[in-house]
């Protein structure tokens, strides 16, 4: 997993980040992890609530869903805002790519 955010964090830094690129990324997020704790977990564990670790019940999905969007929204604000302090100061951003050097 650490190496998945990683890879994500490596491939979109330096960029802006879009909305649908952030509830896409979010989303599958948030998918990924359900499905992982889903498959990890005991199958005869209950939570207090009578519900399962693997409960797709229509509020659960809804709440999962309205976190994910709300999330998003308030990370899009964060990223206009970062951009928005670079651009005022001037700054340009500098990406770092670490290539393989030959031996020979």
């Amino acid at each position: 997993m650490v190496l998945a955010a990683w890879g994500v964090a490596y491939a979109l830094a330096g960029r802006r980040v879009t909305r649908r690129e952030l509830l896409a990324l979010l989303g599958a997020a948030q998918f990924g992890i359900h499905g992982l704790s889903v498959y990890r977990a005991d199958p005869v564990h209950h939570d207090p609530g009578g519900h399962g670790i693997g409960d797709a019940s229509s509020p659960m999905v809804l709440m999962h869903a309205a976190a994910t969007v709300l999330t998003a929204l308030l990370l899009e604000r964060g990223e206009r805002m970062w951009w928005g302090l670079v651009s005022l100061l001037g700054v340009r951003a500098l990406v770092l790519r670490l290539t393989a050097e030959n031996p020979d």
